[in-house]
């Protein structure tokens, strides 16, 4: 049996911590959702705005995805961004919104 170094013991807490956040995250979502409601927000425009501060920070997750591997970088054509960016926007905008 191979022990635990203490960076993966920390790499382990690291994403204990992220785990814990997200899943809060995600309950809280719902409380300020039924709170804009109330306020006679439309689904249509939390939708944007949830669009609106959720794209930086997937930006910011690409660029660190990219700079920890070069290969990755290697991997993705000059095509792919904007194939990316439709794949998102008709998963995320078109799936969520509803008639």
């Amino acid at each position: 049996m191979r022990e635990s170094t203490t960076e993966e013991q920390k790499q382990f807490r690291i994403g204990l911590l992220f785990a814990i956040s997200g899943t809060a995250l995600f309950g809280l979502k719902s409380i300020f959702i039924k709170l804009a409601f109330a306020e006679g927000v439309d689904a249509l425009t939390l939708l944007t705005l949830r669009m609106i501060i959720a794209f930086p920070l997937y930006v910011i997750i690409l660029w660190w995805a990219l700079h920890i591997s070069p290969q990755r970088r290697k991997a993705i054509n000059k095509k792919d961004p904007m194939a990316i960016l439709l794949l998102g926007f008709m998963g995320y905008y078109l799936a969520s919104y509803r008639l």
